[in-house]
């Protein structure tokens, strides 16, 4: 190679929160600012039955993420 590909490679700072496990609170945050009307997700299922079975299916979720 006429170059040297760690010199073309800019490091990137701070990238450490992109491994980190996701909280449960993060993820009770997302499904709370879920809106309840759009359009059914690529599952079939749209914010407002992940809102109204949140109870049932936070363990599965949690275990999931």
């Amino acid at each position: 190679m006429l170059f040297e590909l760690q010199d073309l490679i800019q490091p990137v700072p701070d990238l450490e929160s992109l491994v980190m496990p996701v909280s449960m609170e993060e993820i009770n945050n997302i499904v709370r600012c879920m809106p309840p009307d759009k359009a059914p997700g690529p599952d079939g299922f749209n914010g407002l039955f992940m809102k109204k079975c949140w109870h049932f299916i936070k363990p599965d979720f949690y275990e999931l993420c």
